[in-house]
């Protein structure tokens, strides 16, 4: 009898355990404060979104393929790498594109104290306004994840979560014409895409994309510019 109360309390555990991760994981969900994953417009506008820079060479030639297209991106960095790579992080701001809060470590905020999180967040801040940034500094939790804690410390700093309604999940085991084909597929006005800015491949991808768009009538638009209706 013991056994199998010992079994079914584990089994419980391990029921809330997925069930807690998935509503953690929810791009479309925060317990508490504003929460964005796609704007409500019918403007032919959408934000793409890179994540997990600054990362030479490959935010370089972002770069080269966003200027060639005159579009415009948001950048959710984290802080330790704006460290490693400052002239990166100035020159998103100087080309006019947006710098967004990706965490300093990049480590799950989840099951952490308040003042840990704060501290990840209130740094990379600081790196983002040194590199130049003014206004609102958009937040976006490391892989998605936020429970109660992290919503509660960004709702008292008065931060809006930035998440997204399209990502091509194994883009990184993907060719560039797979990546573009599953952003195209699913895109509409209002759309936040999750890129990262890591890999040989997001140049190209990012060009056959906003090659399509332009075709499409569609805009490019940092995701400040698209939560004003573009």
């Amino acid at each position: 009898m013991g056994a199998w109360t010992a079994l079914r309390t584990l089994v419980v555990f391990a029921f809330l355990a997925v069930v807690t991760f998935s509503i953690a994981k929810m791009p479309r969900f925060q317990l508490m404060g504003p929460l964005v994953y796609r704007a409500n417009t019918s403007a032919k506008c959408v934000a793409l979104t890179f994540d997990d820079g600054p990362s030479p060479p490959h935010t370089q030639e972002v770069f080269s393929v966003l200027d060639r297209h005159g579009a415009k991106a948001t950048f959710f960095v984290i802080g330790q790498n704006i460290e490693r790579h400052p002239g990166i992080a100035r020159e998103i701001h100087r080309r006019g594109h947006k710098l967004a809060n990706h965490s300093y470590t990049h480590q799950p905020m989840v099951l952490r104290s308040p003042s840990s999180l704060r501290e990840e967040i209130t740094r990379t801040d600081y790196l983002i306004r040194k590199s130049g940034q003014t206004g609102e500094i958009h937040f976006r939790p490391p892989h998605g994840l936020k429970l109660i804690a992290l919503p509660k410390v960004l709702s008292e700093l008065n931060k809006t979560t930035v998440t997204w309604d399209i990502t091509p999940q194994d883009y990184r085991r993907s060719a560039p014409e797979w990546t573009a084909d599953y952003v195209l597929s699913r895109i509409q006005p209002g759309s936040i895409v999750l890129l990262h800015d890591k890999t040989p491949e997001i140049a190209r991808a990012t060009d056959l994309i906003l090659s399509t768009l332009e075709k499409l009538g569609f805009r490019a638009v940092t995701v400040s510019t698209l939560m004003s209706h573009c």
